[in-house]
């Protein structure tokens, strides 16, 4: 039998108390019928959590494996990521929708629906949603990908942690 967590959608065999997703106490569950039971989630490789907020926008986990790992990531309008670089791993972005800029080490330059973005690893780079809608994309990793790979050199939010 599988549930699912109404709360964000989590699909599963076991119940809990808390909803092994996105943490919340007491979520409603409901069955999910026989005819449309689904891929399980199963637990990521790295332990990074599957959906997690910033004061940027929120990223959601869609594969995570030992060399790779897919992010689908919100960045709210006029919001920006830190300026950034990975010692352990490379980036590919394929923007989903909205527009931004991006500055991937000294070049800066518009993005949108259909854009593709290269970051080896040690580049330096951002990205900000300018547009009317948030600026969505899809973030493949690959090497050693784990959350903790972040060298902050700045940030409009003032975290020094990941």
């Amino acid at each position: 039998m599988q549930y699912r967590y109404t709360c964000c959608q989590y699909i599963t065999t076991s119940l809990a108390d808390r909803c092994p997703a996105c943490g919340k106490d007491n979520p409603n569950r409901e069955e999910v019928d026989k005819e449309d039971e689904v891929f399980l989630h199963l637990p990521s490789f790295s332990g990074d959590k599957p959906y997690e907020t910033r004061p940027w926008g929120s990223f959601r986990v869609l594969l995570d494996e030992p060399e790779v790992k897919v992010k689908k990531i919100t960045v709210k309008t006029g919001q920006r990521l830190s300026l950034q670089l990975h010692t352990k791993r490379d980036e590919l972005w394929s923007v989903i929708s909205g527009c931004g800029t991006v500055q991937v080490g000294n070049k800066s330059w518009d993005i949108g629906h259909g854009s593709i973005v290269k970051i080896n690893k040690y580049d330096v780079h951002r990205v900000k949603s300018d547009g009317l809608h948030d600026l969505i994309f899809v973030e493949i990793q690959t090497g050693k990908c784990q959350e903790g790979d972040i060298v902050r050199i700045e940030d409009d939010y003032d975290r020094t942690e990941n």
